[in-house]
């Protein structure tokens, strides 16, 4: 299976302060792997990609107040969290992982720049 690839059924959608823009797209196309895509100039967004040309994809709402739909948590699938961790240790960024019922279901989870959780999610696939 290819990665990065959002968990998720369809788009999932985050909110983050205008003015983290930038470190906001720089965290979740280095950091994470994600795609950036342009967004329509009318819209105050930041729309990723995973592997997937198509959906779903992780928007994140450019404003100040954000609203309660707009959760706080988006789960990526990834080969390997080592890469990551290196990337996140590096940076400074705060980080935890965790291991869940089996060994191979392991994950690493990250704050972005606007505070919202990501969840890294590395799945043995035997």
């Amino acid at each position: 299976m290819e990665t990065p690839r959002l968990i998720a059924i369809d788009d999932v959608r985050l909110a983050a302060p205008p003015d983290l823009a930038t470190q906001v797209a720089e965290f979740y196309t280095t950091v994470i792997g994600l795609r950036i895509v342009a967004p329509r100039p009318e819209e105050p967004t930041l729309i990723f990609r995973g592997y997937s040309a198509v959906k779903p994809r992780l928007v994140v709402e450019l404003t100040a107040e954000p609203q309660a739909s707009l959760r706080g948590l988006v789960q990526v699938q990834v080969a390997s969290l080592e890469p990551a961790q290196e990337k996140v240790v590096k940076r400074g960024l705060e980080a935890w992982s965790t291991q869940n019922l089996s060994f191979f279901d392991r994950r690493l989870t990250i704050l972005d720049p606007a505070g919202n959780r990501v969840e890294l999610v590395a799945y043995h696939l035997v």
